[in-house]
Parts: structure tokens; sequence; C-alpha cells
């Protein structure tokens, strides 16, 4: 904060213009910084500061400053600084006494590494217009130069912070601490009070000085080994500072006028420490460093090799070239990133130079290694059928290194750094396996095999459907749904008691015969791999029905007479019958009355346990039961009973019919043909009677089936 005298109202009054800034980093909210900075003017009265009057500066201008360059580096460009300038025009009455105007802040960057506690550690800016100053109408320094806004770590020192005089007074420079002022309160009450962010009015001298951490000082702010010196004269800045960082520092500027000292000005800097890199820098892709520092690159076999050129920076390089020693010869080289053509293993050594007549200027020696190429191999175990972890073993042909890295891939994400690992495949097929080996220098060689994994597996999954009832040929549809088993290339045969058989992924079999049946499910992989699935018990197969029955145990009925039906099914449970197309029940056997000859048509739907069925229909025909029965007694003497002999029964299936009856020395008495014709006693049908009393009588006849029927019976003729 400096002051300019500008004219003088009167003989008690001076007008002064007020200037200061204030430096923030880019980062910082703007919210944060006044746009009207309160200022507080002190008169110290013996031991006491009164306060004359408050006032607020207006903002000028908020600016960002460039960083500072410095020959052959580069400044980086990540850190960024803001300027906020003010202004104030101040009528001042003229005083014995010392006047201080005073603007404060809170608080300082915590990153600042020479302070203690920077976060809570604030700001006092003030300039002391002495009684002298006023009466010289005397002005203050001013600084020339904006303060650097970084320090290159490592690089000689050459900042100018000095100040001219307008009036011609003597300037002397020294180190001197920052000043404490405000503190960390933002609450409402305290906001605006001395330990508050933003004190209004600022608070009146003395104040203290900032806390500096060991090692630093005030006298000594940068540390290291030389300090930064700062020549009382010119102001000027000379050393190396050693170490990263941000720094907080000040400096004094006092004005003598014929040897009496007038006024002091105190400037608050920070300044920004970092590793600058060089405005040029040689450097190229590597592999590894030498203890020289310099670098190596390994090739791996003999070949062409390109050198990646990586210097910097490219506008600062005006002219470079190569130089390499190639069989016993050097080549100069022209190429921003040569082709090296090097056709055996060896050392090649060469160097590149920038700018090799300009002030900033580098060199760089490169060595190249050339080793014989690596040769990767590998072998493994034949996969057996059992689905046990396949072992490998890495190799390498390599006469000149040691091989230190195996790198296992098995074709999914499963990898291995072993030299000779066990792998168990999970998945079935055709696995790529892939070996990296690197050697020491990291030449590597890649080697890809193809391992055929198609143990034994068994069927563990499959849909079948079976076709209902179970009467032959029943259908067997069968579909494979193991997954490990399906687009493998794995062959399928299903068999059903070792004698049905059927292959694929998907089948139908008939099963033309009753009985159990097991199922076996052979699988065979595409390298001969077999496994067999046995279902016991797969499907049970009943055994066919044959419908059967028979009446009167025999096949024939006769008119007029109840007939049993008997089942002589097989294999049967369920029976059904039915007599000429009407229901007759579900038993067994059944019986039924013949009302009439003709044919009778008789039905049977069998089944078994699985409601297979068979049906038997027998059409039976109910013949004349061609019966015949003589009596052995009859009275004819006309009382109306049993007064003729005639025989009794059924005579619609008599044929061939004969009726005869003898006395007993052989005479004939009596004959017919007709069956219903009787006797009645008489000799031969004459009205005369016989004498006697006893008569044989004897019958033949035919029945309906043609077959001969003769009867014989004694006949009591009774008077």
């Amino acid at each position: 904060m400096t002051y300019s005298f500008e004219e003088e109202i009167n003989a008690d009054t001076n007008n002064y213009s007020i200037n200061f800034s204030v430096f923030y980093e880019c980062d910082l909210d703007n919210a944060i910084i006044d746009i009207m900075a309160p200022l507080a003017l002190y008169e110290k009265i013996g031991t006491e500061y009164v306060l004359v009057d408050m006032y607020y500066a207006p903002m000028q201008g908020l600016d960002d400053l460039e960083n500072n360059n410095f020959a052959c580096v580069v400044s980086p460009n990540s850190l960024c600084v803001k300027e906020a300038s003010y202004l104030l025009s101040l009528d001042i009455n003229i005083s014995d006494n010392s006047y201080f105007l005073v603007f404060q802040r809170c608080c300082r960057y915590e990153s600042i590494g020479n302070l203690t506690d920077p976060l809570i550690s604030g700001s006092t800016y003030f300039l002391e217009l002495t009684a002298e100053a006023q009466a010289l109408q005397n002005s203050a320094i001013v600084f020339e130069n904006t303060p650097p806004t970084i320090l290159c770590v490592g690089e000689p020192l050459n900042v100018d912070v000095s100040a001219i005089d307008l009036d011609g007074d003597s300037i002397v420079y020294e180190f001197c601490s920052p000043l404490l002022g405000g503190g960390s309160l933002i609450d409402s009450t305290d906001l605006y009070s001395c330990q508050g962010y933003t004190p209004t009015p600022p608070c009146p001298p003395p104040y203290e000085n900032v806390q500096f951490t060991a090692p630093y000082s005030p006298l000594n702010p940068f540390g290291g080994n030389p300090i930064i010196e700062l020549n009382p004269t010119t102001g000027i800045l000379t050393g190396i500072i050693n170490v990263q960082g941000q720094y907080a520092f000040g400096v004094c500027v006092k004005e003598y006028r014929n040897g009496i000292l007038i006024n002091s000005t105190q400037r608050d800097f920070q300044i920004n420490s970092t590793f600058c890199p060089q405005l040029v820098t040689a450097d190229v892709e590597h592999d590894l460093l030498q203890t020289s520092g310099d670098p190596m690159l390994v090739q791996c076999g003999p070949g062409e090799t390109i050198i990646i050129n990586q210097s910097q920076l490219i506008d600062s390089i005006h002219s470079f070239f190569w130089t390499f020693n190639i069989d016993n010869q050097l080549d100069t080289l022209y190429e921003w990133s040569p082709t090296l053509l090097l056709q055996e293993p060896g050392v090649y050594n060469g160097t590149l130079y920038l700018n090799p007549y300009h002030p900033c200027q580098d060199s760089l020696d490169v060595q190249v290694q050339v080793f014989p190429k690596l040769d990767a191999n590998f072998t493994f175990d034949a996969p057996d059928c059992e689905s046990n972890p396949i072992s490998f073993s890495g190799a390498a042909l390599s006469m000149h290194s040691v091989i230190q890295n195996y790198a296992w891939s098995f074709g999914v994400e499963d990898t291995s750094s072993l030299q000779s690992p066990t792998y168990p495949f999970m998945e079935i097929g055709n696995h790529p396996v892939t070996l990296i080996v690197e050697d020491e220098w990291g030449c590597e060689d890649t080697i890809v095999k193809e391992v055929d994994w198609f143990p034994s597996i068994p069927c563990s999954g499959f849909y079948n459907t079976i076709s209902t009832p179970l009467c032959p040929p029943v259908r067997v549809d069968l579909q494979n749904t193991t997954a490990s088993l399906l687009n493998n290339n794995y062959t399928i045969t299903w068999k059903l008691n070792d004698s049905l058989l059927s292959h694929g992924d998907t089948t139908t079999m008939f099963i033309e015969n009753s009985g159990n049946y097991d199922l076996l499910i052979n699988t065979i992989s595409p390298v001969g791999c077999a496994s067999d699935t046995m279902i016991t018990d797969f499907v049970f197969i009943p055994e066919t029905p044959v419908a059967d029955f028979g009446v009167n145990n025999g096949e024939k009925i006769y008119d007029k007479e109840t007939v049993g039906v008997d089942d002589y099914s097989l294999n049967t449970i369920y029976h059904t019958w039915y007599l000429n197309d009407r229901f007759m029940g579900y038993d067994e056997n059944f019986e039924f009355f013949v009302d009439g000859i003709g044919f009778y048509e008789i039905a049977l739907y069998a089944q078994n346990e699985a409601l297979c069925a068979d049906t038997l229909v027998k059409s039976i025909e109910a013949i004349p039961n061609a019966t015949y029965f003589l009596p052995n007694t009859f009275s004819p003497n006309g009382d109306g009973v049993n007064d003729v002999y005639k025989g009794k029964g059924d005579f619609s299936g008599i044929k061939n019919f004969e009726l005869s009856i003898w006395n007993r020395w052989g005479e004939l008495i009596f004959f017919t043909k007709d069956p219903t014709e009787h006797w009645d006693g008489t000799r031969k049908r004459t009205e005369k009677e016989t004498a006697l009393n006893v008569f044989l009588c004897k019958v033949s006849f035919l029945d309906s089936e043609g077959n001969q029927h003769a009867l014989t019976e004694k006949v009591l003729l009774l008077k």
C-alpha cells in the first residue's frame, strides 16, 4: 500500500492518492474478493491510536497476471494469480503525529509451507504517513514490478522487488515479517471484529508478526543453504530455492532524505516455487535407465529399431542431429525419430544433440541393446476322460537371458504366472491357450496352442414324452437337454433293454412288446470318452389284453333257456358286455335268457390296467331245443284225465319222427310220424280195445342239428 501527494488543499490539508493491490489465486471464489475495500485511518496521539475516519476504496480492476519467465526453462502455466487493485483519494489534515491507513483481511492459504497455521493467520496491510512526510508533502515509493508468481526450484534467482522514489529520496531494502490481522470467525456477531473474517473498521496498530515454522524466519523465509539474499541497495533477490512449495515473506523499503528516515513501506509477498521444465530437454522413449541415468532401449531380436524422439520443447528446438556407432562406423542421422537397422545382437551407442550451437542446448547419450529373439513353447498332458485338471509346462529358448515372467491365458479370464500351472477347464470344447514369456530385458514371445477338452459327460438332463395309454406300439420321444453335450459333437445313443437302439440329440422309438424297460443313455465325446447313464424301470408296458369268452361252457345255445357267458380273456381287469348292442354290465361274467331262435351277437370290450383294450364279438345261433319225453302210463277211460298216450317236449326242431307201440308178442299196435299225434289205446286206431295192458313204445327222430335220437319206454295201460 503506497500514497502519492497530489495537492495542497489549504494550509492545513493535503490531498493524497492511495494505491494498493491484493493478490488472489484464481480458484478463489470471486464473491470473497472485496468490491469496496474497508480502510481505517488512525492518528497516533502519544501512545494511543485514535480512529480518524473509515473509508471504502473502490476496486479499479481484477486482472489475471502472467507467470514470469526464465532463461532456458518453462514456467508452468498451471498457476493462476489475480490482482485486485484499489484507488482512494483522501484529504488529510496536516498533523504533528503519524497517520496509519489500514486494510485487514483473513486468511492466508493453507498450503503456505513456511508459516504456522496459515489458514487462521490473517493479513494487515498499512502505510504510515509520518509528520515529516506530511510537512515535506512527500510521496511514498512506488514498486516498479508486479511480484513474481512463481520461482523455479533449482534455477538461479534474479527477482526484482525494487521501487522508485519520485522525490529522489534514498531507498534501503530489507526482509521483514508479514503482519497478522483479522481472524477466522464468520458468525454474524464476530464477522467484523478484530478476530473476524473482515475487520470493519480495520483494527489499530500495533500489529503482531506472523509465526514462521522452523527453520524459516522473517530474515530467511525460503530456508535452504545458502539462503536467499535481498540486496539492500538494488532490491534484487538472488540465490537458489531448493524446495518446492509456497512461501510468505515481507520486504520493507525505507526512505531517507538528507539522512533522515521520513517513510517506511512494507510489502507482503506470497510466492510459489515449483519444478520448471527445461526450455530444451533431450529425451527418447526408452525401456530402462543405465546406471549413468541415460536411457537404454531393448530390442528383442535383430531388425529395425525406431527411436522415438520425445524431446521438448518443440518450438524451442531449432536444430538437431544423431550420431550412432553401427558396425564400428559412426553414422550421423538427421531424422527426428530415426530408424536403425541392427542386424546382429549387441550393444549400439549413440547421442542426440539439440541446438548444438545455441545457448539453450541439450544432448543425450542413448544405448540400444539387441538381444537374440526368444522362442516360446509349452507342453501339456493329454486331457483324460475324468475332467481332471490339465498340467502345463512353459519353456523358452534363450541363450543370453533368463526368463522371468510367464503369462498364461486359458481362453477365458483365468490366467497364471507360474511356469508349470495346472488348469481345470470348466467348459467343453476347443480352448486356445496362450503363453507369453518375458526375460529380464522385457523381451517377449507368444505361442498359442489349442487344447481339445472333451471329457466323458453323462446325459444329466433330458426331456421325454411317452404316448398314452401304454398300448403297443408305444411311442417314446427323447430329447437331450444337457447343455454341455449340445453343440459339442458328442454322440448320443439311446437303448431300451439293449434291444431298441437310436442315435442323436432327439429321437423317437416305438415299443412293440410288453415288459419293463430300462433306458441306457450312452454318450461319446469327439475324442472317444464314453459315459453311460442308466435309468432303471424307465417305462413299464403291461401285457397286451386278449378278449375271449364262451357260452354254457361251449358254443351252443337253445331257445328258451338261460345262457351263461363266461370270460376267458387274458391280461384284463375291466370288462364291458353288450348283447345285440345292448349294454349288459361290467361284471366278469353275465347271463341272459334265450327268447326265440336266431342269432345273438355278444360283444366283449376288455381292458388291462393301462386301459389298453381288445374287443371280441361272437354271433351265436339259438337253435330249437328238440326235446321229446314219453309218459309210462295212461288211462283211456273217458274221464278226461290222461285219456291218451302222447309224447311231450319241444317238437319244433324234430325231423324224421317215428313212434311205434308194440305188444308183448311183437305185434305193432300203433304207428305215427307226427310227434303231436296220440294213441287212444285201441288197436291200429280201431275202436277195438286191446286185451293186454303192458306195451312197448319206440321213438326215433333227428334233432335240429341232425343228431339221431332213439327212445324206448314200457307203457302201462290202466282200465
